[in-house]
């Protein structure tokens, strides 16, 4: 004689199926909610000293140490992952301390933005022609550009600004 499989048993195994797809979704859901808050409301490399965009005049002439001026807008799961490989090679040369965090995020996308810029930091050798950005200032000077392509900053240029301006080994 074979066992009668009760209609209850069926009833529980799809509740706990549907449980199941409930909870996958509800964790993906807040997942999502959590990498795209980051994305848009911080930035690995404000770490230390972060200025706005309208006191970069007054910082730009207090800076008397070499630093590294970060131009920068939130909002871009791009933007945050390069600035996070970016975040491991200051920290590789012990230059976190030196980071200087602009947040251009209201002003980047105005006409005459990049024009605007170059003559606030007083740019003559060089020009800002593409934000994320990163500018390496010698004792209050700015002397190099880090490359920047298709809105992601180059690392190993990043490098190379550090090996041959810095002290570090």
């Amino acid at each position: 004689m074979e066992k009668e499989i009760k209609k209850t048993n069926y009833f529980i195994l799809f509740a706990m199926i549907v449980l199941i797809l409930s909870i996958c979704t509800a964790t993906y859901n807040i997942y999502s909610i959590y990498r795209n808050n980051k994305a848009n409301y911080s930035s690995p490399l404000n770490l230390t000293k972060e200025v706005q965009y309208s006191e970069l005049t007054d910082t730009t002439v207090e800076m008397s140490e070499d630093a590294f001026l970060v131009l920068s807008y939130y909002g871009d799961e791009d933007i945050y992952q390069n600035q996070k490989n970016l975040k491991l090679v200051f920290r590789k040369y012990g230059l976190l301390d030196n980071i200087i965090y602009v947040d251009i995020t209201e002003e980047y996308e105005k006409d005459g933005f990049l024009e605007e810029i170059n003559d606030v930091l007083g740019l003559k050798d060089f020009k800002i022609t593409e934000v994320p950005t990163i500018i390496y200032f010698k004792e209050g000077k700015a002397s190099a550009i880090v490359k920047t392509t298709n809105g992601i900053i180059d690392s190993w240029s990043l490098e190379e600004i550090i090996q041959n301006n810095t002290n570090v080994d």
